[in-house]
């Protein structure tokens, strides 16, 4: 499976996968699938790299949430744009998801690729924000990669850091 030079995130899907988001030692994008023993989960993307998904591009996967369903949607850099892109539970591309499992340019101008987060709201619609060089702007996107969140954004701060970010039961965005 290779080593990783950078873990950003860990999540546990409900059949009890363990994901860790990153980079991989090409430098390239990566999710690695683990079992809840800390084994290499070859079920994860068994067609392609059994245990891994690497997106092939020279990035970092800093923000990644699990449906309902265990589909992965994660974000990342690229071209000066936010994409986010949708993986099956298995760990294949999501062909119904977007146009070929990506909806790009979802927002533009971002500061940094570590400035990008994700949550689902209580409807499990994609809620995106990122800190780009007019403030942090939040969309939202249904399941079916229509907009359902009108994008805005936060302005008028100094300096401001997007560490994290979550929908609450009722709705709301922290």
């Amino acid at each position: 499976m290779g080593l990783y030079t950078q873990a950003t995130q860990v999540l546990e899907q409900t059949l009890g996968r363990i994901i860790v988001a990153g980079r991989n030692a090409d430098g390239n994008a990566t999710l690695w699938a683990f079992t809840n023993n800390g084994q290499a989960d070859v079920t994860f993307n068994s067609n392609e790299t059994p245990g891994m998904y690497s997106t092939g591009l020279a990035h970092i996967i800093f923000a990644v949430v699990a449906d309902q369903y265990d589909r992965l949607i994660y974000g990342l850099l690229g071209d000066g744009v936010v994409n986010i892109t949708r993986l099956t539970s298995s760990g294949q591309v999501d062909t119904t998801f977007g146009f070929e499992g990506t909806i790009s340019g979802v927002i533009a101008n971002p500061e940094s690729a570590t400035q990008i987060r994700l949550a689902l709201d209580t409807d499990y619609n994609i809620i995106v924000a990122a800190n780009t060089t007019d403030g942090i702007v939040v969309v939202g996107y249904d399941q079916n990669s229509q907009i359902v969140r009108t994008s805005f954004t936060i302005d008028g701060l100094q300096y401001p850091v997007l560490t994290g970010m979550i929908a609450t039961s009722e709705d709301k965005i922290l």
